[in-house]
């Protein structure tokens, strides 16, 4: 059998070669074959319109074989038969030559009457049409066919894949891989039980559970299902995974249109994917009034949360926009990418390289800018480094939020919105106590200003509000960055706990709904954003690194490719994040928004304590500002690695 396979590929190999010539060659061949075919052709016409006796005199049809043959060539040079790639050739190519053979046959007829030569008969012309295209069509497509079968031959040593939908999608992929070397396409799998049992092309088609009982070895599955919903998608991936397939997904419709990418540009499913996160709907049409001609405003703008705040706001058309960032690299980053994007955009960006616990500066800032709308984003977010670093911690987070709320007030601004955490609720980190105090800060310049107004009331009132999320995907701080460099790597993962769960969202989802916060703001509130169910970061890693297409080393498959390594709680952190959203939480105009009810600190007492704990960082003394943002925060608790209270 193996000598038989070796003889095969060998003469499919020549036949392949032999038409793998240059453009001039190939088509003196194919004019060549298609000599031969009309000269048969004409035979056997003339053979079958004189009663079937092949004893008619053949010189005296001579002239009409040789014209017939001359006006065919002519015919098919002209109509473009020698162009087109028979190895790629579909059902069109093949209409076309039957079109093309009638419009032979019409000149053909037509010269008849012009000229001397006789037919045979009138069912002449009828008969050698169909033997003309009979042989004309039936050898490109042995040729093209016999051209595939190498194709298979050859790819038989390559990655074995099954194509997840047999749709319009999956159908156009797999014709596109017919042509390819990439890829050993096995079979198909569709949830549509009519097509359970059928075939394309030879292919079976089977559903995911006939799909797992027939054991089927292949490498990879690519999803091609473009129009599913993306709990479907979840629920496919889901149980993908579960089967230990490696998964990717076929390009959209508008990268293909595009001509960014080819219908087998495969590529990983995306960790928004994986996790299975709804995408909210941006409301444009409700921001509008807010922003557009507006003065606005990013600290933090450098980062993950405030460039996406950044880019969504442009798109809003404010008269100004700030940015505000202590890092010289980011900052850079985030003007260049929106001066490059937006040029056609008639918006003044200013980017101010600037520390948000400069008062004096912030001031400045503000008022020279004349901002109208602030959102309040920069802040130290990694819980490890703000725990072993508590005095910078404190005063970058909650000292900038002072600021920040003093400078709006001076410049008279409409809004300031803090960028909060899903760690503020009852903290056991400093950064998250950092953040809590933020929140409090917040609440006690709405207090003041609500106040005044009250008392005056042409006074203009800024409106203070705070929005509280947890993770979200690709930031910085997110494990998703990390795990990615270390499957590059080749691992290990590091994971601090196997039970351990957080709440993810996507960056552009969140800055969007921070934005539609402000529509709903009146002073004070704490929205929080609806983070869907909490996801284990264990299963998270074995995602991933399925994804990526490798395997899990374990007790189970000791030789697999990335290990997952456990090294325990850090510092402060907890196994699991508080609910954001409880039966407290009160609904919003907008489903995924919610407001909060919590207690908040009478101004009075916040400013004064406030005072203290500035005086307490100015003179380096960690053990008062503790001791402070303890009073303020007396929720705080220190006992984030005691994980069965957590």
């Amino acid at each position: 059998m193996k000598q038989k396979a070796v003889i095969f590929e060998w003469f499919f190999r020549i036949i392949s070669k032999t038409f793998s010539i240059g453009k001039t060659s190939r088509r003196i061949v194919l004019v060549s074959i298609d000599i031969i075919f009309l000269f048969i052709c004409n035979l056997l016409s003339l053979n079958l319109t004189n009663n079937s006796s092949l004893n008619f005199n053949l010189f005296e049809y001579f002239w009409l074989v040789l014209f017939s043959i001359i006006i065919g060539i002519i015919i098919f040079t002209l109509t473009g038969q020698y162009k087109s790639i028979t190895s790629y050739s579909g059902s069109k190519f093949y209409y076309l030559i039957i079109l093309r053979n009638a419009l032979y046959l019409i000149i053909l007829s037509a010269l008849k009457y012009l000229s001397k030569i006789d037919f045979p008969s009138q069912s002449y012309l009828f008969i050698y049409w169909f033997l003309i295209c009979l042989t004309l069509a039936g050898f490109r497509l042995i040729f093209r066919d016999l051209r595939l079968l190498f194709f298979n031959i050859q790819i038989s040593k390559k990655p074995r894949i099954a194509i997840y939908g047999a749709g319009a999608a999956g159908l156009q992929l797999a014709n596109s891989l017919r042509y390819s070397s990439k890829y050993n396409l096995i079979n198909f799998i569709d949830d549509n039980t009519y097509l359970s049992g059928r075939n394309s092309n030879g292919t079976p088609i089977f559903t995911f559970d006939e799909f797992n009982n027939q054991n089927i070895n292949v490498d990879k599955i690519l999803l091609a299902i473009p129009s599913m919903t993306k709990k479907r998608r979840k629920e496919i991936i889901d149980s993908i995974h579960r089967k230990g397939y490696a998964i990717y997904e076929v390009p959209t419709i508008d990268d293909i249109t595009s001509g960014r990418l080819s219908i087998d540009s495969v590529k990983a499913i995306s960790i928004e994917d994986l996790l299975g996160r709804q995408r909210s709907l941006p409301k444009s049409d409700i921001l509008l009034p807010y922003i557009k001609n507006s003065s606005v405003c990013v600290t933090g703008a450098g980062g993950s949360i405030g460039a996406e705040l950044a880019r969504q706001l442009i798109e809003l058309s404010p008269r100004k926009l700030i940015l505000i960032d202590h890092s010289e690299l980011n900052i850079y980053n985030i003007e260049k990418e929106l001066k490059s994007n937006y040029q056609n955009k008639k918006i003044e960006i200013v980017a101010k390289l600037a520390s948000v616990t400069d008062q004096k500066l912030i001031n400045r800032i503000f008022i020279k800018e004349g901002v109208n709308l602030i959102f309040h984003a920069a802040a130290y977010k990694h819980v490890p480094i703000v725990e072993a670093n508590p005095l910078i911690g404190i005063k970058n987070n909650v000292c900038s939020t002072f600021v920040v709320c003093s400078a709006a007030i001076a410049c008279k601004a409409n809004n300031v919105v803090l960028i909060s955490s899903d760690k503020a609720v009852r903290p056991t980190n400093i950064m998250g106590a950092t953040k809590r105090l933020s929140e409090l800060i917040i609440q006690a310049f709405s207090e003041e200003t609500n106040l005044q107004n009250s008392t005056d009331k042409n006074k203009n009132k800024t409106i203070f509000s705070m929005v509280r999320f947890g993770n979200v995907l690709n930031s910085s701080g997110s494990v998703v960055p990390l795990f990615r460099d270390q499957i590059k790597k080749g691992g290990p993962i590091t994971i601090t706990h196997r039970n351990i769960v957080r709440y993810f969202m996507t960056i552009d989802e969140a800055a969007d709904l921070v934005l539609q916060s402000i529509v709903m703001a009146k002073g004070g509130e704490i929205f929080l954003l609806d983070m869907g169910k909490p996801i284990s970061i264990l299963k998270l890693a074995k995602q991933m690194i399925k994804n990526s297409g490798h395997t899990i080393q374990d007790t189970v498959n000791p030789k697999g490719d990335i290990k997952i390594k456990f090294t325990g709680l850090r510092p402060g952190e907890k196994l699991y994040e508080e609910l954001l959203i409880n039966s407290k939480s009160l609904k919003t105009d907008h489903p995924l928004i919610y407001k909060a009810v919590e207690n908040a600190l009478p101004a009075k007492e916040l400013f004064k304590e406030y005072i203290a704990l500035e005086k307490a960082l100015e003179e380096k003394d960690e053990d008062s500002s503790l001791e402070i943002l303890q009073r303020l925060v007396p929720e705080w608790s220190t006992d984030g690695n005691n994980i069965e209270n957590n």
